[in-house]
């Protein structure tokens, strides 16, 4: 049998743990639990969250960097940061690296004629406002040399109708609407208006005009050319660019060269030299600088 002291210890434990008071013994000592470990879990939550924005941020990086490769990859290969052609004068020529089946070496290139347009011009009228009569203008294409013309059988000739009372504006009009590749304008010149016409440039891109008139309206035959004609009307006659490429002769039909060099396209050529003095020519280097 237990002492008379030892029972009212126990009583007096089990009194002050509240045995008997109706507390919940068991969600204290959860409680407790809990209060211990609050702060460590605190610590472990903050130090997840921060690991997940690092994982994130290094995410976002690597998708940056894989775009910066991309994009220098491109640049290395076929933009500003690849092999350029280096040229020795730079006002004959601008050279590109086209970056496919590049020869590598040095070439001289020599720039003998620039490509040139066919520019024409009518006879002078008092105004832009002036009467032309009216019928067809027709345009056909080919080659200018002299007094002759050798039309180009590939190209459909170009019909322009000028209707009933057109002025010299109107038909500079109806020609530049019919898109033949003929632009035409109205220079108010010191002796008067003239209807100027231009072509595109290359040998090949010459033209001549023809004119249908319309019976009680005539007129539109002052508007005709063809290299019979008498000469002041024809400004300039539709030429290739012609040049050298080691000492061998090559042309082109627009100042846009694109197979002179292989891996050298495009080269714009930009001005005429003549063969004498030495410094009419120059060098082009695929070589990296």
């Amino acid at each position: 049998m237990e002492s008379t002291s030892t029972v009212t210890a126990n009583q007096s434990i089990v009194s002050a743990l509240g045995a008997g008071s109706g507390i919940d013994m068991a969600a204290l000592a959860s409680n407790i639990a809990n209060a211990q470990f609050a702060a460590r879990a605190s610590r472990l939550a903050t130090k997840l969250e921060t690991l997940d924005s690092q994982i994130s941020a290094a995410s976002t990086l690597k998708s940056m960097l894989l775009g910066l490769a991309s994009s220098m990859g491109e640049r290395v290969r076929q933009g500003d940061l690849s092999t350029q052609p280096q040229l020795t004068n730079g006002a004959i020529a601008k050279p590109t690296l086209s970056g496919a089946s590049l020869a590598r070496g040095t070439y001289s290139f020599e720039v003998t004629t620039l490509a040139a347009s066919q520019t024409l011009a009518s006879l002078v009228y008092a105004s832009r406002t002036s009467p032309t009569g009216s019928g067809t203008l027709t345009l056909r294409f080919g080659t200018v040399a002299g007094a002759g013309f050798t039309a180009d059988a590939a190209r459909d000739p170009v019909d322009i109708t000028v209707a009933s009372g057109a002025t010299l504006a109107d038909v500079a009009n109806a020609i530049n609407a019919a898109g033949a590749g003929v632009s035409a304008y109205v220079a108010n010149t010191t002796d008067g208006a003239r209807l100027v016409l231009k072509g595109v440039n290359g040998a090949n891109n010459g033209f001549v005009l023809e004119a249908t008139e319309t019976v009680g309206e005539e007129g539109l035959a002052n508007l005709a050319w063809t290299p019979a004609a008498p000469p002041g009307r024809l400004l300039s006659t539709a030429v290739d660019a012609s040049f050298t490429v080691d000492g061998l002769p090559m042309s082109a039909a627009s100042n846009t060269v694109v197979d002179a060099i292989p891996g050298v396209t495009p080269c714009e050529v930009q001005t005429r030299q003549v063969r004498l003095p030495a410094a009419a020519s120059a060098a082009i280097s695929t070589w990296p600088a």
